[in-house]
């Protein structure tokens, strides 16, 4: 039976304001701010603390004492210092979140630490770095250990250096690349809702091993012995000190001048190591930092740079905003006092097997200044 005119009407303009109700809220709630991207990486281990140094794979040769064949002691678990750091949307925690290893073939996941209390991993609101030393079971790196000795061998071999000495004191590769690693985040609503599906972040990186090749008691055959006789025994040769692993480090402000920006601004550095294409290495495996004025240093952290491929880093700079220029006190009226500009240096410094190498410095500047404005010329009709 067909509802009477008045009621129909009535019935109309109810759905009518609660449709546009419900499209003016959607309008007016601000949209939720997005989660800051998870970072994961390696943490350098302190000195003088029980930090976790890269595991540590000992290879031996069992069958014959020129070849290594062997990896001892797996059946021990991997310790990393692994940093990270990041936050989850606004009305968001932290929900339970694991950690995966991998290496040559498969992988290992551990459960990763959060407190669900909070919405950020580490301090200034995901800003800063949280530690955590974790255990893992025991898995080979991507690159086979025994594969790895042997390749480092015949490298040094065809270098020029003795493989019985080689073989009698053994040697160390530090591998920079040795495991992937992936963060698996889990953010979850404050308040329950129905058919909500929680985010899910992720974080990669990667996390290094350091490889012994073991002493083999390799000893050379011995020659037949020279017949007896005097002869002037030659001078004895200095042996020639080997090349420096690195030909140049060298760095670049980008951009050099910052104007117009409102401070605090960030000034970003490129710096950019050169192996020595008669190195002895095949991959040198150091460590890189950031120097500048004012003091200004950041953490030593870990670079592989490959014999015939130039490595490039990248570092930031945070530049607050300096205090207005006192001589802009007596101003013209309507102006602002004018914030000094900013000068400063920074230089990229290198680790070297005895010393280090330092770029030269590269100076920068940042005026926050507005970029004035160019007056409007009016023209007459």
């Amino acid at each position: 039976m067909p509802l009477p005119t008045m009621k129909r009407k009535i019935v109309l303009r109810q759905t009518f304001v609660m449709m546009f109700g419900l499209l003016l809220t959607a309008v007016l709630l601000p949209a939720p701010t997005l989660a800051q991207h998870f970072l994961c990486e390696y943490g350098t281990p302190r000195e003088g603390t029980d930090d976790p140094m890269p595991p540590v794979f000992r290879v031996k040769a069992v069958k014959n004492n020129q070849i290594y064949d062997t990896v001892v002691d797996t059946n021990k678990g991997l310790s990393f210092k692994i940093k990270a750091k990041g936050r989850c949307p606004e009305d968001h925690h932290l929900s339970p979140s694991t950690i995966h290893l991998r290496g040559v073939s498969s992988g290992q996941s551990v459960i990763f630490p959060v407190n669900e209390k909070h919405r950020s991993i580490g301090g200034n609101n995901g800003q800063d770095w949280n530690q955590y030393n974790l255990d893992f079971p025991f898995l080979l790196p991507k690159l086979s250990p025994v594969e790895t000795c042997n390749a480092e061998l015949k490298r040094k071999q065809e270098a020029g250096q003795s493989i019985a000495g080689m073989l009698q004191k053994g040697f160390t590769v530090f591998v920079a690349n040795s495991y992937d690693v992936l963060l698996d985040i889990s953010c979850e609503k404050n308040v329950h809702m129905p058919y909500y599906e929680i985010p899910q972040y992720h974080a990669q990186g990667t996390l290094p091993a350091e490889i012994q090749c073991m002493p083999t008691g390799y000893v050379p055959t011995q020659g037949a012995p020279s017949k007896p006789g005097r002869h002037d025994e030659p001078a004895p040769q200095r042996t020639p000190p080997p090349p420096a692993p690195l030909t140049s480090v060298s760095i670049a402000a980008n951009p050099a001048e910052t104007k117009g920006r409102t401070c605090p601004a960030y000034v970003n550095f490129s710096g950019r190591i050169t192996a020595n294409p008669d190195s002895t290495y095949a991959t040198f495996n150091t460590k890189y930092r950031f120097l500048g004025d004012n003091n200004y240093e950041t953490d030593w952290l870990f670079v592989s740079v490959n014999r015939d491929e130039p490595r490039t880093v990248h570092g930031r700079r945070f530049i607050q905003a300096p205090t207005n220029d006192p001589r802009g006190t007596i101003i013209a009226p309507g102006e602002k006092p004018r914030i000094p500009i900013y000068r400063g240096w920074m230089a990229l410094e290198v680790q070297l097997p005895n010393g280090s190498k330092r770029s030269e410095r590269v100076s920068f500047t940042v005026d926050c200044n507005p970029v004035p404005t160019k007056p409007r010329i009016r023209t007459q009709d």
